[in-house]
């Protein structure tokens, strides 16, 4: 099994699904040129045996740097070409376009049924 601290150094390990009721972070290992490739990062990019691993949410917390790094992100909900356009942002040692990745939603849900799944907002606070 692949230790947290080694999950979360290596770039090959991607996050797929959040699981706010098992307090769960499920990655799987894929290649930054699938991760360009595919238009859906959801359900349908997990192929049939993946190399997969999930993590509790307390396994992360405890490794999570204390100076996140500086990223940039774009985020948009319109229908607008945007395969099109992260395709032309998709730069390989610059930049890297997700399309619609699935753990976005997962993330969104977990929030707006925090209270059913028992999910505290400091739990959820930890996560973002």
């Amino acid at each position: 099994m692949t230790s947290p601290h080694d999950l979360l150094s290596d770039p090959h390990w991607f996050s797929v699904k959040l699981d706010a009721g098992a307090q769960t972070l499920t990655f799987m290992r894929t290649s930054r040129q699938a991760l360009s490739e595919d238009p859906f990062l959801d359900q349908r990019f997990i192929p049939q045996g993946a190399d997969m691993a999930t993590l509790p949410f307390a396994d992360l917390a405890q490794i999570a740097p204390t100076s996140p790094p500086s990223l940039n992100w774009i985020f948009h909900t319109a229908f607008c070409c945007s395969t099109l356009m992260a395709r032309a942002m998709d730069v390989p040692g610059h930049s890297l376009a997700l399309k619609e990745p699935g753990v976005l939603l997962d993330l969104a849900n977990a929030r707006r049924m925090a209270s059913q799944t028992g999910m505290t907002s400091d739990a959820f606070t930890k996560l973002t």
